[in-house]
């Protein structure tokens, strides 16, 4: 697995050439990368009250919606949704299980959600989470519904560890990586892809659009697939972005 970047802290662009002044010019390189990915994303948190909903949606187990921007949590990794584990020799939905938790915690908080730009992995921004006090992705990793990426943070790999420790979720379960999985490779149970292994549903509307909706949605059971249609399954959420399908969002969106 090749996670590329770090964590890059976000600065004012106004000290800029006083730090070019005193930090090697490697360290400036990298400290410009983190200031011009804050930038990208400043839009994206500038409202600071998402709360569940129209601004705020849980879309997988490592993956947030806000304000119509794809958001993955920074340092995990989530089974995808229709990846299973095998708890006790008992296929389990662990991914379904991810993302379901995800949206309880979201759910339950009384606060709204609050993100500081992080380093992405790929062309969806990253992004530390909290809702209150609770880090989203810290609160999944204690849990153990999900694993670290190689460029969490040591509070992150703490709680791993004491998730591994006490044998909680996927750690009481045979499981493949997540990473392997979207390759392809699967438990020998698991079978072909299928709408239980592929179940995000992706439709083309009335007027030509390009949607998908996920388990964690209202309206995901209402909607059928019609191949025909040039409708599709798409077994993970960053497949469908990379497809250029864009999430639905309820009223001209609706299941047709």
């Amino acid at each position: 697995m090749d996670w590329r970047h770090g964590h890059r802290p976000t600065t004012r662009i106004e000290i800029l050439p006083l730090l070019r002044r005193l930090l090697p010019p490697i360290a400036a390189g990298l400290l410009i990368a983190g200031i011009l990915l804050g930038a990208r994303l400043s839009g994206v948190f500038a409202n600071e009250a998402a709360r569940p909903g129209a601004d705020l949606q849980v879309l997988d187990g490592d993956t947030v919606e806000i304000a119509s921007q794809i958001v993955h949590l920074f340092g995990i990794e989530a089974p995808e949704l229709g990846q299973r584990c095998l708890h006790d020799g008992v296929l389990t939905h662990c991914g379904l299980d991810a993302a379901f938790e995800l949206k309880k915690l979201v759910g339950v908080s009384q606060s709204p959600l609050k993100c500081l730009p992080a380093a992405s992995r790929d062309s969806i921004p990253a992004a530390i989470c909290m809702m209150g006090k609770t880090d989203l992705a810290h609160a999944l990793l204690l849990a153990g519904y999900v694993r670290t990426t190689d460029d969490a943070s040591p509070a992150y790999k703490e709680a791993e560890a004491e998730a591994v420790q006490a044998g909680l979720g996927l750690w009481h379960s045979e499981f493949v990586d997540p990473v392997d999985w979207r390759a392809g490779e699967r438990l020998p149970d698991q079978g072909e892809a299928n709408q239980d292994s592929c179940p995000i549903k992706a439709v083309i509307t009335e007027d030509g659009r390009h949607v998908f909706f996920v388990p964690t949605d209202p309206d995901y059971r209402a909607v059928q697939i019609d191949p025909a249609r040039g409708d599709r399954l798409f077994c993970s959420v960053d497949v469908a972005h990379a497809a250029k399908w864009r999430h639905a969002l309820g009223g001209a969106d609706a299941p047709r």
